[in-house]
């Protein structure tokens, strides 16, 4: 009998964090007694350092380059052996937050329902809380992001996209304490696989 993927989203606006903890969780999570840990990189960063491609010169290219990438990744996986837990940087239905319904669903050929039951569940870190708008782009020169209130405004759609989903879990920002947002985000990631 084949073991189902547990494929769990690390989601949430620029800056929150899901980068770094996703490299710290990749230090300190290898396996599970049942399970092989795979982790999948954030598309979005990828295309923007290797393609001329940019959300601000055309948000849907650029969703759907993102999109095709994200899912190939993912896939691509999930044809190994082994039972896996897979860890993901960003999910495919980024999409329905960053272009409108009808454009995310031409891009994926389904429904945001459908998109979101590809995971198994989805750890949302919220957003840094910050007031100055030089930290927006903090540890990552690729981030087009230009204002605080186009951060809380990503925050807004995708906070909206990712609380319909039924197993959704919220890590708030903890400042200067990355062991212990890792630590709590193992816990989250632990309950997540004995429900399974």
């Amino acid at each position: 009998m084949n073991t189902p993927t547990v494929r769990i989203g690390l989601v949430g606006p620029a800056n929150s964090g899901k980068t770094t903890v996703l490299n710290q969780l990749q230090k300190v999570l290898h396996s599970t007694p049942d399970r092989t840990v795979v982790f999948i990189p954030e598309a979005a960063t990828y295309i923007l350092q290797h393609t001329k491609l940019h959300p601000k010169d055309d948000p849907l290219r650029f969703q759907a380059a993102v999109s095709l990438l994200q899912h190939q990744q993912e896939e691509s996986v999930d044809t190994l052996a082994a039972p896996l837990l897979q860890i993901t940087d960003r999910c495919i239905a980024d999409a329905w937050a960053y272009v409108s319904e009808e454009e995310a669903e031409g891009i994926l050929h389904c429904h945001l329902e459908d998109t979101l039951k590809r995971y198994t569940a989805i750890i949302y870190c919220e957003p840094r809380p910050i007031s100055d708008c030089e930290l927006i782009r903090a540890g990552n020169e690729y981030r087009y992001e230009s204002s605080l209130e186009e951060l809380a405004e990503q925050d807004r759609r995708l906070r909206k996209v990712y609380s319909q989903h039924p197993a959704c879990y919220y890590v708030p920002f903890l400042e200067d304490q990355l062991a212990e947002k890792t630590t709590y985000i193992l816990d989250i990631i632990h309950r997540i696989i004995t429900k399974q």
